[in-house]
């Protein structure tokens, strides 16, 4: 009986459909990284008054499912901070 064909070749070892929650997972790691990179890059560049990255990017990076990159560079990146009357940094 003849095996089916691998569905790709990668690095000396057949990866078939069993292992597509390896691809689902890098995928995910990897677009939370940039959403992560492309947000606080902008942040940079939004403090030292450089060409800021466009908001299309960014949106579409977070829209494909770099959402949670993009809310964690938010948080130690914020550009602006105001004290509240209880002294603890808010938006």
């Amino acid at each position: 009986m003849l095996s089916s064909p691998p569905i790709l070749w990668l690095g000396g070892r057949d990866v078939g459909s069993g292992s597509a929650f390896f691809f689902f997972s890098a995928y995910v790691v990897v677009i939370n990284m940039a959403g992560f990179l492309a947000f606080a890059w902008d942040k940079h560049c939004a403090r030292n008054g450089l060409w800021r990255v466009p908001e299309r990017t960014l949106l579409s990076i977070a829209a494909v499912g770099g959402t949670i990159g993009a809310l964690v560079a938010n948080e130690p990146c914020v550009t602006k901070r105001a004290r509240s009357r209880s002294g603890r940094i808010c938006f």
